[in-house]
């Protein structure tokens, strides 16, 4: 009885080292998933970001990247599409945030609703909502440099295709395009002279 609970006991010491260890380790690629503690406090990457969060951040006047789609989570998964662009960005030594818009509920969706009206009434070409894609967000308001520089990429309509067929962000081909949609917020940014800090 002795020797069994002094096995019981240590096989549960070496399972809690193991799990420690796993919870203690770093992907490399792997952007951070806490929407509630990365939103005031970015990472060098990607950080997933909260409808309400991204609001009152634009409310605040705040400046900031956020890439957003519409996607199923098992192609978002799959294609490995938040670890290509969480790489793109620890390149670049840049903090950015990410939103699936795909399954808000009915009350987000509202939101969202005059979010896009409101962006819709501004701008035409590309559009972050209906496009997917990277976004500055500056002075209270949500800009595209892809309709400010006459460029657009459909992401959302990317991500279903690579969804589809289990390919990969990370691929050559597609990984260019990440940074390129990037390199075209930063000219943004840079021809308008924003201040990303605040």
């Amino acid at each position: 009885m002795y020797i069994m609970r002094k096995r019981l006991l240590i096989s549960f010491i070496v399972m809690s080292f193991l799990l420690i260890l796993t919870a203690c380790g770093d992907s490399g690629n792997a952007a951070k998933d806490d929407a509630q503690s990365t939103a005031d406090n970015p990472e060098v990457g990607l950080n997933k970001i909260t409808l309400d969060a991204l609001v009152q951040k634009k409310e605040n006047n705040e400046a900031f990247y956020v890439l957003m789609f519409d996607a199923k989570k098992e192609y978002v998964k799959n294609t490995k599409l938040i670890d290509a662009y969480n790489k793109a960005l620890k390149e670049r030594d840049m903090k950015a945030y990410y939103i699936n818009l795909h399954d808000l509920s009915y009350d987000r969706n509202q939101k969202l609703k005059s979010l896009r009206e409101a962006f819709d009434n501004k701008n035409s070409g590309h559009s972050p909502f209906a496009d997917g894609g990277m976004t500055v967000v500056h002075h209270g308001k949500i800009s595209s440099p892809f309709a400010y520089f006459g460029k657009a990429w459909l992401l959302n309509t990317t991500i279903g295709e690579k969804g589809n067929n289990d390919e990969s962000f990370l691929k050559k081909s597609i990984y260019k395009d990440v940074k390129e949609g990037i390199q075209l917020s930063l000219d943004y940014v840079n021809e308008n002279k924003i201040d990303m800090s605040k």
